[in-house]
């Protein structure tokens, strides 16, 4: 009898297989069709392996011997493989024992072991690399913001805690953020991360579409089986429908990287030839956005979207347009019986599931009040805070459904500032970067209008989840490559006319 594990797999490589073969031609423009037949195939074969070995350090081993064949010493390509694998697989993983120095080392889960088996040796080359050593206007904020999380990680329990913690902030933030600013600097190496994270989002959203079909997690089996720390995705629904996870914890992260997935979309439209498959993939992207259920990620698609066309030429007609057709769609959506249950999970309009929408009000106003006890910097043990047990669910746990509560009861003012600095000079960056260049640039323009988008979406979406998961893997990824963009955008040889 075929095991469930197996049965998925198949699944999923079918699913992947197709979307391979319909983004294979508006690919050929950007890579070469020998790049992308590599990506394809090694992306095949890390899923496939992780799979069929079930244990994660085999897995990891694996993975070690297959990186260091295909990538070797070129940084480039090392970039181009963490982006391609980063949603490939369930965020599952295990403690590295201390080996009587210690309890524990620190916790190794799949996005660590790629950080670390791609981007740490390309830190290395880059300190090697005078030529890399530059500067940029969100590194200043970002920098503090990291040094502030690390001398925080101290003041909870021990030392060894704090150097553990530290090390952590080290390759979840710093090295994300750094390498992809650092090597990114060419328009070619931000278009092949665009498309890199395209390819792998888009065979998420099918595979979310598939599991709202068959109310089937594809991942589910394999996630409880690698690791001893294990994603949980669990079978939730809402309004009687199973909500789509795919390798995500939860389905508000899926959303959220549907509409990440959505801005870089925008951006390879051109390369779309044929019309059918871009419309095809648009709605294919909305249907697994719906299938997520999850409002958050609703509100950020149409954020999205407002914030591409406000970059863009005749931007306020533009937008004005957008506005009423969507107000029209909505207004004949409420009157069609078979829709009704969409319109009634609208945020703020709908009734289904309403008290999640209280839960994140009242959770507002209780974080108000214990901020104002510790404003500048917070307190590193607030969810121990009496005021927050009447937010317990019933799985026994305060969910902080809120990444900016998170970073100012946890950081205080000082944090929460430091981090919306850094999100508003990557704005600000790219939206100059978009008027400062020629016309003849349209790419690269294009580019940075996704980027902003992007930017934009995600500062809304942020507000409506904490930053578990791949929540904070997506942002600190998006921000190098903005960041990279706005460096690429300031070099005379990148952005003369062609």
């Amino acid at each position: 009898m075929i095991t469930e594990t197996l049965r998925a797999l198949i699944i999923i490589l079918a699913i992947s297989g197709s979307t391979f073969y319909l983004l294979s031609k508006p690919y050929a423009e950007i890579v070469s069709k020998k790049q992308f037949s590599q990506w394809r195939n090694n992306w095949l074969l890390v899923v496939i392996l992780f799979f069929l070995i079930g244990n994660f350090w085999l897995f990891s081993l694996a993975l070690f011997l297959i990186l260091y064949f295909i990538t070797k010493n070129n940084p480039d390509k090392k970039v181009s493989y963490y982006l391609l694998f980063l949603f490939a697989l369930p965020m599952t993983g295990d403690v590295i024992p201390g080996f009587g120095i210690a309890n524990q080392l620190f916790e190794l889960n799949v996005n660590r072991l790629m950080v670390l088996l791609l981007l740490f040796p390309s830190f290395i080359y880059i300190l090697r690399s005078r030529s890399h050593y530059i500067n940029l206007p969100s590194d200043k904020y970002i920098y503090c913001y990291i040094a502030l999380l690390c001398l925080r990680s101290f003041e909870v329990t021990s030392i060894s805690d704090g150097l553990r913690s530290t090390f952590t902030i080290f390759v979840d933030i710093f090295l994300p953020y750094y390498v992809l600013s650092r090597l990114l600097t060419s328009p070619r190496n931000i278009q092949h991360a665009f498309v890199a994270i395209l390819l792998t989002s888009t065979v998420l959203v099918f595979a979310s579409i598939f599991e709202a079909v068959k109310h089937w997690h594809l991942y589910h089996s394999i996630a409880t089986q690698v690791g001893a720390v294990s994603t949980k995705l669990l079978y939730l629904e809402r309004a009687g429908s199973l909500r789509a996870t795919t390798v995500f914890s939860s389905s508000i992260v899926l959303g959220f990287m549907i509409v990440i997935a959505t801005g870089l979309l925008l951006y390879i439209k051109p390369y779309i030839k044929n019309r059918f498959l871009f419309y095809f993939l648009i709605f294919g992207f909305v249907f697994g956005l719906y299938a997520t259920f999850s409002r958050g990620p609703w509100v950020g698609f149409v954020v999205l979207m407002l914030a591409y066309l406000w970059t863009g030429k005749n931007n306020i007609r533009n937008i004005a347009a957008a506005l009423s057709a969507g107000t029209a769609c909505l207004l004949i959506l409420f009157q069609i019986p078979l829709f009704d249950r969409f319109t009634q999970l609208l945020p703020f309009i709908g009734s289904i599931e309403s008290g999640s929408v209280y839960y994140r009000k009242r959770l507002f106003e209780i974080a108000l009040d214990l901020l104002l006890k510790n404003p500048l910097l917070g307190d590193s043990h607030y969810r121990q805070a009496p005021e927050l047990e009447e937010l317990r669910q019933g799985q026994g746990i305060i969910d902080i459904v809120n990444s900016y509560v998170n970073i100012a009861l946890s950081q205080g003012l000082i944090g929460l500032t430091l981090f919306l600095l850094t999100a508003t000079s990557l704005l600000l960056g790219i939206n100059q970067a978009t008027k400062r260049l020629p016309t003849e640039q349209g790419d690269l323009i294009r580019a940075g209008r996704s980027l902003f988008a992007m930017q934009c979406a995600m500062l809304v979406i942020i507000s409506t989840v904490s930053s578990i998961d791949y929540v904070p893997v997506i942002y600190w990824a998006i921000a190098g490559i903005s960041a990279a963009y706005i460096y690429t955008t300031r070099n005379p040889t990148h952005t003369k006319p062609a």
